[in-house]
């Protein structure tokens, strides 16, 4: 009996790397939660997903609805696993009724850019707005941009410009 072949964000060793996650709406730079993921960025690409982004019924924030026909632009962006934030960030989604995929995520380029994490909307119907016409939530030019925060992986906040090498992490 042969074993089912494990997906690349669940090899050995990807723990210890930059976890990616698609991020849309609210915690794109410059957008009300993006203080909560900056500080845990390694990296940031403009990318797209497959999903037609939609206001929540509520029209306070955004959804991704699957759908294979459409194109979400956000930022393909690499988490610190030490940070625990993409744990604490899925229990929080999770509870509000989002669904985690993986998805492959295409650089503003075109070309593939491997496995991300996307938070999509399942409930269609009631509690899914209008379509955001152009699937971006925010310019093109905050995606160029993306975060100004991004740091090495392990490091527990930005260093400020007046501190010192220590040869270690900063507490």
């Amino acid at each position: 009996m042969t074993r089912p072949a494990v997906p690349p964000p669940f090899a050995v060793g990807a723990l210890l790397a930059p976890l990616p996650l698609f991020a849309y709406g609210t915690l794109l730079p410059g957008q009300p939660l993006a203080g909560l993921l900056a500080p845990h960025v390694v990296a940031a690409a403009p990318a797209t997903v497959a999903g037609r982004l939609h206001w929540h019924a509520c029209r306070q924030f955004p959804v991704v609805v699957v759908d294979p026909a459409a194109r979400t632009w956000g930022l393909r962006v690499q988490v610190d696993p030490d940070a625990g934030l993409l744990g604490r960030l899925a229990a929080e989604e999770l509870a509000c009724g989002y669904e985690a995929r993986w998805v492959e995520a295409t650089g503003a380029d075109g070309n593939a850019l491997g496995p991300t994490l996307l938070f999509t909307w399942p409930w269609v119907g009631t509690t899914v707005g209008p379509e955001i016409v152009g699937g971006r939530f925010t310019a093109p030019e905050v995606l160029e941009t993306g975060y100004r925060t991004s740091r090495p992986p392990g490091c527990r906040r930005p260093p400020a410009p007046h501190d010192a090498p220590t040869g270690g992490h900063a507490p």
